[in-house]
């Protein structure tokens, strides 16, 4: 099924590839939020609405890109099944001595997640988007630090939630969004919208 697209921006445009999550999960994300302000730490929080499960970000593009791009998701999605996922517990990057990310882990049919990963990146490398060196780790940020707080608080924290999660969702398409920074805080927009294949699912 060709990819739907919507209009390019003249200029550079910041982007990403992801995934969307359905509003039961936001929701779910929100009320997980609401209990980790309860520690009073200073984080930014991302809007619950602005979460994405996100697999490649490809920072500025000229809008012309956006084409191949989309070639490169319909190939990759075309190959990968829908897959089963949910959210659980909570973690820290790069470490709870240091911590700048927080976030919540993916779980459920993640082989098939970390499948999709690999052909995007192989994929985009033919583009000349660098690979990633570090191991894939699926994740939603929920918010980033901005000081305070220990190493035996975050510790603490990640004993109370290691056991919280969302709601399962299905993930059936893979989404280019762009990325537009505003001093309210980021805006995204879809550039391009590819289904994942049907055939085979695994759920």
């Amino acid at each position: 099924m060709p990819a739907k697209s919507h209009k390019s921006a003249d200029g550079a445009i910041r982007t990403f590839i992801a995934i969307e999550l359905p509003k039961h999960v936001q929701s779910g994300l929100k009320n997980l939020q609401e209990e980790i302000k309860e520690y009073r730490i200073k984080i930014t929080w991302t809007r619950p609405e602005n979460i994405h499960l996100t697999l490649k970000f490809l920072g500025d593009i000229k809008p012309e890109m956006v084409p191949s791009i989309g070639r490169i998701i319909e190939t990759a999605a075309r190959e990968c099944p829908s897959m089963e996922l949910s959210s659980k517990a909570i973690g820290f990057f790069p470490s709870v001595k240091r911590p700048r990310v927080l976030w919540t882990g993916i779980y459920g049919q993640t082989e098939a997640l970390a499948g999709l990963y690999k052909k995007l990146e192989v994929g985009l490398s033919a583009l000349g988007f660098p690979m990633e060196p570090r191991t894939f780790t699926a994740h939603l940020t929920l918010g980033r630090f901005k000081g305070g707080g220990t190493a035996e608080l975050f510790i603490d924290m990640m004993k109370k939630f290691q056991d919280v999660s969302t709601d399962t969702f299905i993930a059936d398409s893979l989404i280019l969004f762009k990325s537009k920074l505003l001093p309210s805080g980021p805006v995204y927009s879809k550039l391009l919208s590819v289904p994942l294949t049907t055939e085979n699912s695994i759920y």
